[in-house]
């Protein structure tokens, strides 16, 4: 019998997996019981398929303003200002299995994300203005997303030999207009 598997998004597998039953083990927590698939198997059916990865993990700071309800007086508008400053720390990802030019993989570039925007809120809706920036370029962007629309060959980085840049990371506007139903039941 021949058993494939085929890793999530954070190449991680279920060790117990019942491929018979087509389940979980049993008690599975999940990301914390579950492997890379190249620290479960004995040996590697594979020649160099898999590139597995490790976030080692971020820092952030979060702040927010609520203005007395009184600002705009009694017509029931809500105002509040917030950010964010965020370090994300990547570590390196696994061993290139049978690429001689990275036998010790490759270390990710950190980087830094903010973004800062002004909310109103009335009754059940709430409309957020935000800019969101980074500071990580546009090689190491198309790196990490895959963008398949980056173009272009002067974005070069040590993850990022091609040069291929994308413009997914990086100063952006965002407005969004939400409504929460949940508080329905609260207005008059």
């Amino acid at each position: 019998m021949m058993k494939f598997v085929f890793a999530d998004s954070l190449d991680f597998i279920d060790p117990d997996y019942d491929f018979a039953a087509d389940r979980s083990g049993a008690g599975r927590a999940v990301h914390r019981d579950d492997l890379y698939p190249h620290e479960f198997l004995d040996e590697t059916p594979y020649d160099g398929i898999l590139v597995s990865r490790g976030i080692v993990g971020d820092a952030r700071i979060t702040g927010k303003y609520t203005a007395p309800s009184t600002v705009f007086g009694s017509s029931g508008v809500g105002m509040y200002v917030s950010g964010e400053f965020g370090r994300q720390f990547l570590g390196t990802s696994d061993a290139f299995y049978g690429v001689a030019g990275f036998p010790l993989g490759i270390k990710y570039a950190d980087y830094n994300t903010w973004n800062i925007g002004i909310g109103f809120t009335y009754k059940v809706f709430t409309l957020d203005l935000r800019y969101s920036d980074t500071d990580l370029n546009k090689g190491n962007c198309n790196a990490f997303t895959s963008a398949f629309n980056a173009t272009g060959t002067t974005s070069v980085t040590p993850i990022n030999p091609g040069g291929v840049g994308s413009n997914w990371c990086g100063a952006t506007g965002i407005a969004k207009l939400s409504f929460d139903l949940t508080a329905m039941t609260n207005l008059k």
